[in-house]
């Protein structure tokens, strides 16, 4: 049984996926791949964060101070709407808004381990999630993420001008 959690870069991908991988006894992978009909899996979580976000994540990731919106095509995958829409309508597949996470991640994460039929206790699933928290992982000496970036907040809201959220929205959103 293959388990694989996937979203566009800068979605939480790997966080959530340590934090899934933590309870699971199955193989478990976490990517970044939009669908494609020979990618062989039994179910998916997929992490949606909102477009601002990615891009906001990735100028702190490569030290990126100019507001543009081709950022994020420094991924070299397809755009994000792309992806988002190449995993609508497959089967076995949990839609799950990062955005929901960060908001209440102990709900989100009962939902997407019941999902995946993962026993738990709450307990367990509070000391995995902060276990897994920036300031837990930065306290053991360990890089956060692959580019030891990882802020996990919608720190975008306050970071980006009005004008640029608004552009990313009328691009991606529409």
């Amino acid at each position: 049984m293959i388990n694989i959690c996937i979203g566009y870069p800068r979605s939480g991908t790997h966080w959530i996926g340590n934090i899934i991988k933590h309870f699971s006894k199955n193989k478990f992978l976490q990517l970044h791949e939009k669908y494609r009909i020979d990618l062989n899996y039994d179910k998916v979580v997929y992490i949606k964060r909102h477009p601002a976000g990615i891009i906001e994540s990735t100028m702190r990731t490569f030290n990126i101070e100019n507001e543009d919106i081709n950022i994020i095509n420094k991924w070299k995958l397809c755009n994000w709407k792309e992806h988002v829409e190449s995993w609508k309508n497959q089967q076995n597949v949990l839609y799950v808004e990062y955005e929901d996470i960060m908001e209440n991640p102990i709900k989100e994460f009962k939902k997407i381990l019941k999902w995946f039929d993962i026993t738990y206790t709450e307990q367990k699933l509070v000391d995995a999630i902060n276990y897994f928290s920036v300031e837990n992982i930065k306290m053991r000496g360990e890089e956060p993420s692959p580019k030891g970036s990882w802020r996990g907040d919608n720190g975008w809201k306050n970071k980006l001008s009005s004008k640029f959220i608004k552009e990313i929205e009328d691009t991606f959103l529409k």
